[in-house]
């Protein structure tokens, strides 16, 4: 397999192709996600097309594997390269090619960071609503091949939905462009949403147009607080049964919130209960929101709610979203281990699936919680060690994400909401593809990409 770094060495300019050093080059060997860390070969750093394509031609003559890395954010386990072989750091990609304010499009390349879009068209009015937690550090080409969601999908949905043009190179050395600046786009095959989701094993993609839509003018948080996420989860369903559509709703159980407290420094303004829901709205006009707001809170009182907050100022609203994007990395503090899996179930399934968790936590040395996305039901399911040897965590953790995933299929959800299959959950497959499903899926990565050669021994 180095055969394919030496021979590039030679071929693409200087600097594009460096041989791994693990003093240098830790960063490429992983992901946000538990998987394993692999060692490269090396790493590319493409600076135009010709970079691509000629990286892409020499792996397939050498059979060298190609792991397409963003910025590492992803929890799957899906940019952790093949030991010996090439990591294609797209990292330099990252330039704002257009925003098209009288079509509402911008068109990217796909290392620009999702919070630095969100910048620069807010500026101009325009509004790209997907906001995965990591928005800040994560890239959009990574989000693209995960199909990222996030709070707001609750409303406006998920990356995909907004996604209108992309251009790469397949795994098999040709060039494509699909979509663009059209939002109507019915002619053959959707190839475009083929590579969306798909999680970097059928093509890089190079440039990406995305829909845009207008910036609310108004927007308001709303924070409830209860003695359990199941009465949390129902009073969802109220306030959405009286024709509310809230931007996002967040929920988070005691766990969570007693880690965030103990783990941040700006914790005094956290109030203490068995569960908080955060909820927002957005509109353009200010009465449309109040009005929001209003029916929220009369839902809320038919309810077991405890406490009802509206943050006014700006510290009052950081302060209760910083809670929320701070709790993954609080639980990794309060534990000696932690594994997360983004399940998604119907939505009047969750209290139902909180039940379920209730019934598997009956030991002092694990303890299971899910936060997350009330809203769409997708939720963040953690394992935390808090007593466990080495040897005995994995063994529990094993059966306990088997029996976790397999609890949310059969609830008519999904393995993975929006973090994708990766390396981490590949061996779950079973538990909601047939042997036939399967093979179909092979038959497309056969098509596309003939000699495996992006993302081998990920989930297809």
């Amino acid at each position: 397999m180095r055969n394919g770094l030496n021979h590039l060495k030679t071929t693409l300019p200087a600097g594009r192709v460096v041989l791994f050093n693990p003093l240098q080059h830790s960063a490429y060997t992983k992901d946000y996600s538990s998987a394993k860390a692999e060692n490269p070969g090396g790493i590319v750093f493409p600076e135009d097309i010709n970079d691509i394509l000629q990286t892409i031609s020499v792996a397939n003559q050498c059979f060298t594997p190609v792991t397409i890395r963003g910025t590492g954010t992803g929890k799957s386990g899906g940019s952790i390269p093949n030991p010996e072989g090439i990591v294609l750091a797209m990292e330099k990609w990252d330039k704002i090619l257009e925003i098209d304010e009288e079509n509402h499009i911008a068109v990217i390349e796909p290392g620009v960071l999702t919070k630095t879009l969100q910048d620069a068209v807010q500026k101009k009015g325009l509004y790209y609503p997907p906001d995965p937690s990591s928005l800040d550090i994560c890239s959009l080409g990574g989000n693209v091949a995960e199909n990222a969601g996030g709070p707001r999908a609750f409303k406006y949905g998920v990356t995909g939905d907004y996604v209108l043009g992309l251009e790469g190179v397949w795994g098999n050395g040709q060039a494509f462009s699909f979509g663009g600046k059209r939002f109507k786009d019915v002619a053959g095959y959707d190839l475009k949403s083929l590579l969306v989701g798909s999680e970097g094993t059928l093509a890089v993609i190079t440039k990406i147009t995305l829909k845009l839509i207008p910036y609310p003018s108004y927007i308001k948080d709303l924070l409830l607080t209860f003695n359990t996420v199941q009465e949390a989860a129902r009073c969802l369903r109220i306030i959405v049964r009286n024709k509310v559509q809230p931007v996002a709703a967040e929920i988070m159980d005691r766990t969570c919130i007693e880690a965030v407290k103990n783990f941040s420094k700006e914790s005094h303004d956290i109030p203490d209960s068995g569960a908080q829901l955060l909820l927002q709205c957005d509109g353009f006009t200010q009465e449309s929101v109040e009005a929001q707001i209003k029916s929220m809170i009369g839902s809320a009182n038919t309810c077991d709610v405890q406490q009802i907050f509206e943050p006014k100022t700006d510290n009052e609203i950081k302060s209760v979203w910083s809670v929320r994007r701070t709790i993954s990395e609080s639980l990794k503090a309060l534990s000696t281990h932690k594994e997360s899996h983004d399940i998604s179930v119907p939505p009047n399934k969750i209290p139902d699936y909180f039940d379920y968790i209730d019934t598997l936590n009956t030991k002092d040395t694990i303890k299971i919680l899910a936060y997350g996305h009330l809203g769409d039901g997708n939720l963040h399911v953690n394992v935390l060690n808090l007593g466990l040897n080495e040897k005995e965590w994995f063994e529990e953790k094993l059966d306990l994400e088997y029996e976790l995933l397999k609890k949310a299929v059969d609830m008519g959800g999904t393995i993975t909401g929006e973090h994708g299959i990766g390396k981490s959950k590949k061996n779950y497959m079973d538990l909601m593809f047939s042997s036939t499903d399967k093979l179909h899926f092979k038959m497309i990565k056969n098509l596309f990409d003939p000699n495996n050669i992006l993302n081998p021994g990920n989930w297809v």
